[in-house]
C-alpha cells in the first residue's frame, strides 16, 4: 500500500472554491455543493486498473485545532467516480483530513488527476432556529415597519471569519447575532456584535465604550433584499467608529453557500476592533442570538447609541455607533487624540469614515 496524507491544514483551511496544492502532487478542493446522494461525496478522476484500488479514508473535525476527529468513514475505490460518505455529518464549516492508501498489482499503480472534488451538501434551514423578537421585545428606536429577528441560517451564510491570537481567543466568547429587515428599505442588515471578557479601554471618557461584562464591538453586513447579493460591511474600525468596505468576490471566502460570502477580519489584540485583512486565514466563531443577551447587556452599560442598534440602516452612512447628541465630549477628544498620535490602539486600525 501507498499512502498519501492530504491534511486539512495544508489542503483545506481557509480554502473556499480553490484548489489547493498537497502531498505527492495530489490536490484537494472542498466546496459547498447539492450532491445527488444528499451526502459528502468525494469525485476521483483518473485511471485505477483492474486489480488495484484505492483505500479514501475521510476525518471530520468540528474545530481546525482539533487533534481527535468526531467522524471518520474509508470508501473504497477500484475505478474512478463518485464516493458517498454517508458517515460524516458534512457540515460546510468543518475541516477534514484526507488520507489516500493506494494498492498496486506488480506494476500497476492507480494514477489520478488532480484536483480532486470533496462536495458537502449545504445546509437545511429547517435544522437552524429562527426567532422573531419583533413583537417578543419593547423597542424604543425601531422603525415600525422594520423587523428584528434572530435567523441563525441566514447570518451562518454572511458570518465573519475571524483571526484573533490565542489571549484574545480565550477572552472571546462568540458572535451575537440578528437580521433586521424592512419593507420599506433595500438592504437586510446582518448584524453581528462581539462579546471578549477584557479589553483595553481610552483613559476617560462621558459614552462608554465596554461594559461591566466585556468589551462589544459590531459588524454589520448590508445584503440586498431582492437579489441577496453582499453589498457592504460597516465595522467597528476603532472604538465604536466606523469603518466601511464594499468587497468583491475575490476579498470573501466561500465556505457555506455555492458563492463567496464571507470576509475575513483580524480582531486587534487588546483593543478587540476589527481589520479587513482578505489574506489571512480565519474561522468562525460561535453564533448566538443577541436577542436572548439584549436586557442582560443593556443593564450591564452595552455601550453603543439604541438607535444604531435598533435601526442598524442608519450604519449606512452613520460614522460610528455612539450617541451623539452634539454635546461636548471627552471621548471625542480622546479618539482624536489617539488616532493622531497613535496611543491606544489607533496605530493599528483601518481608515475610519470622518
Amino acid at each position: 500500500m501507498t499512502g498519501h496524507s492530504l491534511t486539512r491544514r495544508e489542503a483545506l483551511l481557509g480554502i473556499g472554491a480553490a484548489g489547493a496544492a498537497a502531498v505527492g502532487g495530489i490536490a484537494v478542493t472542498q466546496r459547498v455543493a447539492a450532491t445527488d446522494s444528499g451526502e459528502p461525496e468525494l469525485t476521483i478522476n483518473g485511471t485505477i486498473p483492474s486489480g488495484t484500488s484505492i483505500d479514501a479514508m475521510v476525518d471530520e473535525y468540528d474545530t481546525s485545532d482539533s487533534s481527535t476527529p468526531i467522524n471518520s468513514q474509508t470508501v473504497t475505490a477500484d475505478n474512478s467516480g463518485t464516493l458517498v460518505y454517508d458517515g460524516l455529518e458534512g457540515t460546510g464549516d468543518y475541516y477534514y483530513e484526507f488520507t489516500l492508501d493506494f494498492s498496486a498489482d506488480g506494476d500497476s499503480t492507480p494514477e489520478l488527476e488532480t484536483p480532486l472534488v470533496f462536495e458537502v451538501p449545504p445546509p437545511d434551514p429547517e435544522d437552524f432556529e429562527f426567532v422573531n423578537y419583533t413583537t417578543k421585545k419593547e423597542w424604543s428606536a425601531k422603525p415600525d415597519d422594520a423587523k428584528i429577528v434572530w435567523d441563525e441560517y441566514r447570518l451562518r451564510q454572511f458570518q465573519p471569519l475571524l483571526k484573533m491570537d490565542d489571549a484574545t481567543r480565550q477572552a472571546f466568547d462568540g458572535l451575537y447575532g440578528y437580521v433586521a429587515t424592512s419593507e420599506d428599505q433595500d438592504t437586510d442588515v446582518l448584524c453581528y456584535w462581539s462579546k471578549v471578557s477584557s479589553g483595553e479601554s481610552l483613559p476617560v471618557g462621558d459614552n462608554a465604550l465596554g461594559s461591566a461584562i466585556g468589551d462589544h464591538d459590531p459588524i454589520y453586513v448590508f445584503v440586498n433584499s431582492e437579489t441577496d447579493e453582499l453589498e457592504r460591511i460597516v465595522y467597528s474600525g476603532y472604538n465604536l467608529e466606523a469603518a466601511e468596505i464594499q468587497p468583491s468576490e475575490d476579498d470573501l471566502e466561500q465556505r457555506r453557500t455555492d458563492t463567496p460570502t464571507h470576509a475575513t477580519f483580524t480582531v486587534v489584540s487588546g483593543w478587540n476592533h476589527y481589520r479587513h485583512t482578505p489574506d489571512a486565514t480565519g474561522h468562525f466563531a460561535e453564533l448566538k442570538s443577541w436577542g436572548e443577551v439584549r436586557e442582560t447587556w443593556q443593564s450591564n452599560n452595552f455601550g453603543p447609541d439604541t438607535t444604531a442598534v435598533e435601526n442598524p440602516w442608519q450604519l449606512a452612512t452613520a460614522s460610528d455607533w455612539r450617541d451623539n447628541d452634539g454635546v461636548f465630549s471627552l471621548t471625542d477628544i480622546w479618539l482624536n487624540l489617539g488616532q493622531q498620535i497613535g496611543w491606544y490602539g489607533a496605530d493599528n486600525i483601518d481608515e475610519l469614515r470622518e
